[in-house]
């Protein structure tokens, strides 16, 4: 339809509409060529009396149909290269978008629930690169710490075992089923509070546990229960007493932990590997697959440490005992050293008392009581014990969550 509202509809040959050039118009070649006037030819329709605007400059046309025709052709075929170039950005997104799917809408078109982008181009999630571990060579021991990678990503599962203490805050089969998926590998029953029937039902309850856990997932895992003797009363210092030879309790303790089929004994007082041969007597031939670990709590202990880690099936660094028969300071040097001659001929040593002690009563630990964690698995520590913040605690579900959290986490970077 023509702009100018004088053209008539009814006028079949080209018609020519003069006009003026309006002020701040660019300069065409036509307009020089016409006086500084514009022309603008109406076409009328071949197969009908409406006449069609042209929407460039054209010469004036005098010929026959077969002309008109080809230059209405050369029109149309300029309109659809334009609004072929304007849709040029969708009509890509249109012929890569494939048929139904069952799976996730494709991002490109969230509001779509149907259609999912099978097009190699289409934009996903760009995957994080990963991350590169230092593993030497190191020139010593100095360089290896000064290049330990704090920023790199924790292990899915700790490799420290993790001994909990059970007491009323986690006798129930529930919680712990819970411990077990925090990370807990072994039930540690504390013989110095309690009675049999109540240990005994913390061995049932624990191995019901375990019963849940493979229902539950399908998975088979290894739970070990541990005994940990009373001992012989300690006397005030200055007092002399034999405590090389285990008690009368002690014996009862070992009898039933040997028909209850536990795993491990953690015998308390330890001072020379005498006592463990007589742990060994008390047992009977038919406990031999029982592991003893031995505590080391006091001073003649530390002197005999070398025979007591060639006799035991293991070491255990009990700290808060420790700190009673030597003086504070000393008790780090020898923890390290325990460890260290563990490491050396090849004996589990664990780390035991007070590792989390605030968990108790807080659902988070101390920087303190973290480094405590990370430092025993750096001196080379191959499990740790949770005592009252697992027996009597409010939270231990999450001392387990915590502490195997921290593991994990040092382990990433152990080399």
């Amino acid at each position: 339809k023509s702009r100018d509202k004088s053209t008539n509809p009814a006028v079949e040959s080209t018609t020519w509409l003069r006009f003026k050039q309006p002020k701040g118009k660019r300069f065409l070649l036509a307009n020089a060529l016409n006086g500084g006037q514009t022309m603008r030819p109406v076409w009328t329709n071949i197969c009908g009396s409406k006449p069609i605007s042209c929407p460039f400059q054209l010469p004036t046309l005098h010929g026959s149909l077969k002309i008109q025709i080809f230059i209405k052709f050369i029109i149309y075929l300029v309109c659809i290269t334009q609004n072929f170039f304007k849709i040029r950005k969708y009509a890509g997104n249109l012929c890569q978008r494939a048929s139904l799917c069952v799976a996730s809408p494709c991002p490109n078109f969230p509001s779509s629930f149907r259609f999912r982008c099978y097009a190699d181009k289409c934009k996903r999630k760009v995957q994080p690169k990963k991350f590169r571990l230092d593993r030497g060579p190191y020139l010593s021991q100095l360089d290896y710490q000064s290049r330990l990678q704090f920023q790199a990503p924790a292990l899915r599962l700790p490799l420290t075992s993790i001994i909990c203490t059970v007491g009323p805050s986690s006798s129930q089969p529930e919680v712990l089923l819970n411990l077990i998926h925090a990370g807990m590998k072994v039930v540690r029953l504390d013989f110095s509070h309690g009675t049999h029937e109540c240990h005994c039902q913390a061995i049932q309850a624990a191995r019901k546990a375990i019963a849940m856990y493979v229902e539950e997932t399908g998975l088979l895992r290894c739970l070990a229960i541990a005994l940990d003797t009373k001992g012989p009363a300690i006397n005030p210092p200055g007092v002399a007493i034999d405590l090389n030879t285990i008690t009368e309790q002690d014996k009862l303790d070992l009898k039933f932990g040997a028909d209850q089929k536990v795993d491990m004994i953690f015998a308390s007082f330890i001072r020379d590997a005498k006592a463990l041969k007589e742990i060994r007597q008390a047992l009977g031939p038919s406990s031999e697959h029982i592991k003893i670990i031995s505590k080391i709590e006091s001073q003649q202990a530390l002197a005999n440490i070398d025979e007591i880690i060639r006799e035991s099936d293991g070491i255990m660094v009990a700290l808060g005992n420790m700190g009673n028969e030597i003086a504070l300071e000393a008790v780090p040097l020898a923890q390290k050293s325990i460890v260290a001659k563990c490491n050396k001929v090849g004996k589990p040593v664990i780390c035991a008392n007070q590792m989390m002690n605030s968990m108790i009563t807080k659902p988070r630990p101390t920087r303190a009581e973290s480094s405590d964690v990370a430092n025993a698995i750096l001196d080379g520590c191959d499990a740790l014990v949770l005592s009252d913040e697992t027996a009597k605690g409010k939270y231990p579900v999450q001392c387990v969550q915590c502490m195997a959290r921290i593991c994990a986490k040092v382990e990433s970077v152990l080399w």
